[in-house]
């Protein structure tokens, strides 16, 4: 079956332009399906209405015409790899031995200009979400299929055209299998990472690449050990990708220590914020650089410390917000002393956000991290 041509996205990248060719001689009814509007709701309704993607998949077959736009909408939304690897044409894998007596292990991709590519590159780029996950305790074909992914031609672009991506990989840091030229593009809005972020390599390669490649990143989410503190590396190049993107959302369980802190403190775009710092990483030196009106257009704020302290205490009187709507404060503690938490009461009565303030809430003991933004806009 021969594919039709490669489709260019609209504006906002919700699905291809390539609708039926309008011909004089056709019936009112089908000339509606060249108009790239209808035609894509039409698509939709017909997804949603239906029995999702296996209705979508019979329009697909249903006629040459209805390919395209059909094709747009069931791969808008991946949650697996499986279907784009399968494109990959065979003869662009190799297998290879480790010291050519031991037992077969890893694999290797080779590639020759003579193999063509045009099947993963069409389907790709009408990707726009992906959700991938690695549990270490299933032995999944797709991992080690995705591992070889970074033998792929520089010039081969899988994910064009994705707008959100959620990573989770739970494996050793030495079998590392996120690459960052795998989802990073200039349209990419959203990241979500669950990992080790604790590891320099390869976070601080991952936060580089996207500072520079991802202009329109807008909402970072990002899931490791609340336990361990950024690499220092690390938390270099994540303060520089805040401070070069304007983030809408900001949400990190690992502690942050002061370059990250202050580039969130000092951002003017940021109006949802989770983040974490402990006695280390909030001292008093980062609190005498925070700037006199932090985080100014934020909504929603949740706040972890160890304990209540000055430190803590002046960071909530610097919060220079006034559509503050849900302040969450969470204290690792289980015990605190009762007159510094009146203290942060206080600064509240008095903050800027008074008037907006419609929520807000002090939890000692476990913390559990959000894992849904109050944002009802938070999925592009």
């Amino acid at each position: 079956m021969s594919l039709p041509s490669l489709a260019r996205s609209d504006r906002d990248g919700s699905s291809p332009s390539t609708v039926p060719p309008f011909q004089r001689d056709m019936s009112a009814c089908y000339a509606c399906f060249s108009v790239f509007e209808l035609f894509d709701l039409i698509v939709r309704a017909v997804h949603g209405e239906g029995e999702g993607k296996r209705s979508v998949a019979n329009l697909a077959v249903a006629s040459k015409e209805f390919y395209a736009g059909a094709t747009a909408v069931l791969w808008e939304e991946m949650d697996t790899l499986v279907p784009l690897l399968t494109l990959i044409p065979y003869g662009m894998w190799m297998q290879v031995r480790d010291d050519g007596n031991a037992p077969q292990r890893s694999q290797h991709l080779i590639h020759s200009q003579d193999w063509s590519t045009s099947r993963v590159v069409w389907y790709g780029q009408h990707i726009r979400r992906l959700v991938w996950s690695n549990d270490l305790h299933k032995q999944l074909p797709e991992s080690q299929a995705v591992e070889l992914l970074t033998y792929l031609p520089t010039t081969l672009k899988l994910l064009p055209n994705l707008l959100s991506f959620a990573w989770t990989e739970h494996r050793p840091a030495v079998s590392r299998l996120l690459k960052p030229k795998l989802f990073t593009n200039p349209l990419l809005q959203e990241l979500s990472l669950d990992m080790a972020l604790t590891d320099r390599e390869p976070m601080a390669t991952i936060f580089d690449v996207v500072r520079s490649t991802c202009p329109k990143l807008s909402r970072l989410r990002l899931t490791g050990d609340p336990s361990e503190p950024l690499d220092v590396a690390v938390s270099v190049a994540l303060a520089d990708l805040v401070r070069t993107a304007r983030l809408v959302e900001f949400r990190c369980t690992s502690p942050l220590f002061d370059d990250v802190l202050l580039a969130v403190a000092e951002s003017a775009s940021l109006q949802y914020v989770d983040i974490k710092a402990n006695w280390y990483t909030l001292d008093d030196m980062v609190v005498s650089a925070l700037p006199s009106r932090c985080l100014p257009s934020v909504r929603d704020l949740s706040l972890q410390f160890e304990a209540l302290d000055a430190s803590s205490l002046a960071l909530l009187e610097k919060l220079g917000s006034t559509s503050l709507a849900n302040l969450g404060i969470h204290i690792t503690a289980e015990v605190y002393e009762n007159d510094m938490l009146i203290k942060h009461l206080a600064v509240l009565t008095k903050a800027p956000f008074t008037s907006s303030l419609r929520k807000s809430s002090s939890i000692a003991g476990a913390w559990i991290p959000r894992t849904t933004a109050a944002d009802p806009a938070s999925s592009i």
